[in-house]
């Protein structure tokens, strides 16, 4: 481009950018009536869990479905889980079920603590097994979980 054009390139941007501003208090420029009518779902793989109350053996359980979460590897690689996870009486199993969310959260944070290479092996997974039974009886209380069962683990 030779100056001449580049001139009128930068004056053209300043008029119109002028005009804008001079017009601010009589036109929205604002993205606000834009960004209310987009319907932003907040659903993610990590939100798309199922959970279910259920009896194993005669005690009190929860049965979670696809609990997906990051690993504490340096590549991104997931962790895709189904657990049971049996509970202390009726009670606790309806605390969990209320607060589905928050014991979601609790195990997937806790996998994320978690390289690949830490839960290959038998006593890895007891390992993680013991620690998610820890922080959940951290956040919902002491003696709440009587166990852990991974049903499907699966890694990438």
């Amino acid at each position: 481009m030779d100056r001449k054009k580049i001139y009128i390139l930068i004056s053209v941007v300043l008029a119109v950018f002028l005009i804008l501003f001079s017009m601010r208090g009589r036109i929205n420029l604002s993205l606000n009536y834009l960004v209310n009518k987009i319907d932003f779902k907040n659903d993610t793989v990590f939100k798309n869990f199922s959970i279910t109350d259920t009896k194993v053996n005669g005690e009190y359980a929860v049965q979670f479905r696809d609990i997906v979460a990051g690993t504490g590897d340096i590549e991104k690689r997931y962790f895709r889980v189904d657990m049971t996870i049996t509970v202390s009486g009726k009670n606790g199993q309806k605390m969990i079920v209320k607060n589905d969310a928050l014991a979601a959260a609790v195990i997937a944070s806790t996998l994320s603590n978690f390289k690949v290479s830490d839960v290959s092996t038998v006593r890895g997974k007891e390992f993680l097994k013991k620690t998610i039974k820890k922080n959940l009886e951290n956040k919902f209380g002491d003696n709440l979980v009587k166990d852990v069962y991974f049903e499907k683990f699966i890694y990438n």
